[in-house]
């Protein structure tokens, strides 16, 4: 098993931390001693994630969010800042998948699917890349 590094005193931003691949990266940060900001719009999933978190030692601030919604993405940062002063990681792991032909998908599952897949990590990184440039930060998309 690989061994995370040292993260104590940093905090990272995780997007799609209610389950699946979001929710081991925020726990994995966690346990090498980050504080986490959980994102992803199913707070009870983001609720497990939280107690996790707290049980492995570290903080984690719960943004039960819809990434489609461009405000929101912006107001993930602020709050990440105002909760732990500062960003060094942001991890874009939620994603949307509706699977259709592409004759029968609507306008409406492919604005959602690129709002979040394509934007979303876009708009974060917009407004994180301040806060990542002070502390040397990294980005990670997936």
């Amino acid at each position: 098993m690989i061994t995370p590094g040292n993260m104590s005193g940093k905090t990272a931003i995780v997007t799609g931390a209610a389950a699946g691949l979001g929710k081991a990266t925020a726990l994995k940060l966690a346990q090498a001693g980050a504080n986490v900001c959980i994102v992803d719009i199913n707070a009870e999933g983001l609720e497990q994630t939280a107690r996790e978190i707290h049980a492995l030692g570290s903080r984690a601030l719960i943004q039960a969010v819809d990434l489609s919604i461009t405000d929101n993405c912006t107001r993930v940062v602020a709050a990440t800042v105002d909760t732990f002063h500062r960003v060094d990681a942001l991890c874009n792991v939620a994603a949307v998948f509706i699977p259709c032909h592409a004759g029968e998908m609507s306008d409406e599952a492919w604005d959602k699917t690129l709002a979040v897949n394509l934007t979303a990590p876009f708009k974060l990184f917009r407004a994180a890349v301040p806060h990542l440039l002070e502390s040397n930060g990294a980005v990670v998309n997936v």
